[in-house]
């Protein structure tokens, strides 16, 4: 869901099978990495989600779930819950100006889905 951004990734390192993963978020000229751990997937024919966890070293604690769900109607609806606050003295202190982030965040994944969606159509 975040193919095709271009200021947001997911890096797999270290143990995949474990679930391992590093969100790289672009601030300014840097590159921020945030680890996290996925804690839930599921593959079905009508229905796909994942949902992660982060770590220590993470700016954010929390959780975070994505659905995509093919529709009775044929309709495909894609979701995002999040769960988060500040983690650690700095991510506190930078908590308001994350959140922002945190909602430019939601928004890419939706442009990204749409962008896939329609390449597949």
């Amino acid at each position: 869901m975040h193919s095709g951004s271009s200021w947001c990734g997911v890096l797999t390192r270290g143990d995949a099978g474990a679930g391992l993963c590093t969100f790289a978020v672009m601030a300014g000229p840097l590159w921020v990495l945030n680890p996290c751990r996925v804690v839930y997937q599921q593959n079905g024919r009508r229905r796909s989600a994942v949902a992660y966890a982060t770590l220590q070293g993470h700016l954010i604690a929390g959780t975070e779930r994505m659905a995509v769900e093919w529709q009775a109607d044929d309709s495909v609806e894609f979701t995002v819950f999040s769960l988060s606050r500040g983690a650690g003295p700095v991510g506190r202190l930078l908590f308001v100006g994350l959140a922002r982030t945190q909602r430019r965040f939601f928004r890419d994944q939706l442009v990204c889905m749409k962008r896939q969606a329609q390449a597949l159509s």
